[in-house]
């Protein structure tokens, strides 16, 4: 069966940017590097286009581990929005810094890894992107070397993430061992028909691992730090753009592939809101420092939107 490579187009287009910024970073002289920022924005920007010019360009890849459809694509154009945007505003910022090709090409992988979150169809493609994404953002937030905020700031991002993707790494398993499938559509089928304790297992694992990612009370430790030593523009993009790409992934595992175990998971998720809206704005009252301040925001944030869930 041909593959329709035009859906992947969007994706095809971002690598190939991302992986230019580097190499021409590497061949370029240090005097001639700060036209690289004006690349990544007209490249986000071209991508942009692209993802919009396939609205209508739907359906899914290699046997549906990876969907086209309007619930990604309105995801995509969010992450490559907020992305242009960050690039936007980081140029004086960066120029200050020097390593303009490693910022904007990590910002570019970052966005990557976010895109193919919102099409994975199965959960090897779903945490490929996860980590994709994680990773480069590791190396965003810790950009500023000589900072001792932002170097402890990589190491408690690079240790809190690593254990929270273990936990949703195991949940997944115990998921896939139960319905024999790792494909989205499949496992829904399949945990319909076999609501085992291993399920009900399985789902706290996501909801912690997941909860990690969104910044939901109690697994909300990490957001205060990390947003105070990130740089300021990468701040932001964490507020906007990987909390998207998490919440897209939380819609697509726990609407598509969990409905049949819908009884558990509503109520843990009504709590989880319920915690998230106070204690994130309780604690944001007495914070002095304008990041710290934007973390708890986003933390109560995360609360309101796991609502709509």
């Amino acid at each position: 069966m041909p593959v329709d490579l035009s859906l992947l187009a969007p994706e095809i287009a971002l690598v190939t940017l991302a992986t230019a910024i580097l190499f021409l970073g590497l061949l370029l002289p240090k005097e001639s590097r700060h036209g690289l920022s004006w690349l990544c924005i007209a490249g986000l920007l071209g991508v942009l286009g692209l993802t919009l010019s396939g609205w209508e360009n739907q359906g899914t890849l290699y046997e549906g581990l990876f969907i086209v459809d309007q619930f990604a694509i309105f995801f995509k154009v969010t992450f490559l929005v907020a992305a242009f945007l960050v690039a936007l505003g980081s140029q004086r910022y960066i120029d200050g810094i020097g390593d303009q090709s490693e910022y904007y090409s990590m910002l570019s992988f970052a966005t990557l890894g976010m895109m193919v979150m919102a099409s994975a169809g199965d959960f090897i493609t779903l945490y490929l992107g996860l980590e994709l994404m994680t990773i480069a953002f590791i190396i965003l937030v810790c950009f500023q070397r000589t900072d001792a905020r932002s170097t402890e700031a990589g190491i408690k991002y690079i240790l809190l993430a690593g254990m929270s993707s273990a936990v949703l790494l195991y949940g997944l398993s115990l998921v896939y061992g139960v319905s024999g499938s790792v494909l989205i559509t499949d496992v829904s089928r399949a945990v319909a028909q076999n609501q085992s304790p291993a399920i009900v297992l399985g789902l706290i694992m996501l909801v912690a691992g997941l909860g990690f990612k969104i910044a939901a009370v109690p697994f909300h430790m990490w957001a205060p730090d990390i947003y105070e030593g990130a740089p300021t523009p990468i701040t932001a993009f964490l507020a906007a753009g990987s909390k998207a790409a998490s919440f897209a992934v939380l819609l697509r595992v726990f609407v598509a592939a969990l409905p049949g175990v819908w009884e558990y998971w509503t109520m843990l998720m009504a709590i989880l809101a319920a915690v998230t809206i106070v204690v994130g704005n309780l604690v944001a009252i007495p914070q002095t420092n304008i990041k710290r301040l934007l973390a708890y925001s986003s933390i109560a944030q995360a609360g309101y939107i796991l609502v709509g869930l």
